[in-house]
């Protein structure tokens, strides 16, 4: 199974790995999901918006209010709790398999729904300058099928940012990250989590390539940042429900 596909609910549309239920009419607001090649996760089509998010959270604390551009100004942990709550929710309707959880790609997963997309044909200041967002979908999607997986928005990661890296380049070109069992036997000095993608305001000046990652708190917010949800099997989904 390949593609994307939908599922109708009544208040929000999302897509899971599988068609459980359908039910009323299509809202403006969505989540369209792409399973990438060897099917061990759905992928978001494009960087969660700001409809969304408001329709999860119930706020939208972006700079730049437009309900098709994506969120920003969100924090690591206002992702993650964006996608907790959202798990909840799919549970509870029914949606979502029991085993499965919405949540941030790790810095492989990036990698991997990534590869291919043309860093030059983005929503980013590497051709001209511009002054913020734009609605997603504009541009060309990437061989996968996802939109603005450069720019707009730098994408939060689940992965710790490995902080070693620092004494060699920080945003640059930069080795893999660290998952929270790296991170935990590194020591306390894994402080910040990843980023990657660029954002609207990336620049020639940045030196920014495909493999760039930004590190920031995971407290950290500003309009520079938001996120793209993963679909995966958890260990732990069940204390979603």
């Amino acid at each position: 199974m390949s593609g994307t596909r939908r599922l109708v609910c009544v208040a929000l549309l999302i897509l899971t790995g599988e068609v459980l239920a359908q039910a009323g009419e299509p809202t403006a607001f969505y989540l369209e999901m792409v399973r990438v090649p060897d099917g061990s996760f759905w992928v978001g089509k494009y960087a969660v918006t700001q409809a969304q998010y408001l329709e999860v959270v119930g706020e939208n604390p972006s700079r730049f209010p437009e309900a098709r551009r994506p969120v920003e100004n969100v924090s690591w942990e206002d992702a993650v709790a964006f996608c907790e709550k959202l798990t909840r929710r799919e549970h509870a309707a029914g949606r979502l398999p029991p085993k499965d959880a919405y949540d941030l790609p790790t810095d492989a997963q990036w990698d991997l729904f990534a590869a291919g997309t043309d860093v030059q044909d983005a929503a980013t200041s590497l051709a001209a300058p511009r002054d913020g967002t734009e609605t997603v979908g504009r541009h060309a999607a990437n061989p996968l099928g996802l939109y603005d997986v450069v720019g707009n928005v730098w994408e939060w990661c689940r992965d710790w940012y490995d902080n070693r890296i620092r004494k060699k380049d920080a945003n640059k070109d930069l080795p893999a990250a660290l998952s929270d069992a790296e991170a935990a036997a590194n020591g306390p000095e894994e402080t910040y989590k990843v980023l990657r993608g660029g954002a609207w305001d990336t620049s020639a000046a940045d030196g920014f390539t495909l493999a760039s990652r930004l590190r920031y708190a995971p407290s950290m917010s500003n309009y520079r940042t938001g996120f793209r949800c993963v679909v995966v099997r958890r260990a732990d989904a069940s204390k979603f429900q």
